[in-house]
């Protein structure tokens, strides 16, 4: 977790990310956004003091802020799966999934990467379910670019977030 904070710190500075052979770069962006915002709440004389005097209070709101990130992304895949597929059974099913192993839940009680990954596959199952639902796409070969351009966003993501998101 100091990692991913001193690297957060980093970034809010400006300065350039020191510890680059851990994945995560996503969660140091995040990080460093959180970092900012409460600079300017808690409006410190030295941020940098603040945040290594401090670090489990920034390292607690940046995980506050990577959970809410899964809860409204649950929240709306099961909402756009609901509105595509018009069924409340597979809605609640995909809502539920990250939540069927202990392993899927551990990383969210620490700052890490793996949260950001469930985010990232959250976004590949909606666009799986928008291309089952709307399988007319031959048809529209605008749509079909605006997929792949929303496929390549989501794996860049999730890629940055961790080289384990290859093989999804």
């Amino acid at each position: 977790c100091y990692l991913y904070l001193i690297n957060s710190l980093n970034i809010a500075q400006g300065k350039q990310v020191k510890h680059v052979d851990n994945p995560g770069i996503t969660v140091n962006i995040i990080g460093g956004i959180v970092i900012k915002t409460m600079g300017l709440i808690r409006s410190p004389d030295n941020l940098e003091n603040d945040v290594l005097i401090h670090p489990e209070i920034y390292l607690e709101v940046i995980n506050k802020i990577l959970i809410l990130i899964n809860v409204l992304a649950l929240f709306f895949t099961g909402l756009i799966c609901f509105r595509l597929t018009q069924k409340v059974e597979l809605a609640m099913l995909l809502q539920y999934a990250p939540f069927v192993s202990w392993s899927t839940m551990k990383p969210l009680a620490r700052v890490s990467p793996e949260q950001l990954l469930i985010f990232s596959s959250l976004l590949l199952i909606v666009l799986l379910i928008w291309i089952v639902e709307k399988n007319d796409l031959e048809k529209y070969s605008s749509q079909s670019r605006r997929i792949t351009i929303f496929f390549a966003i989501v794996c860049g993501f999730g890629v940055a977030t961790k080289l384990s998101f290859i093989p999804l």
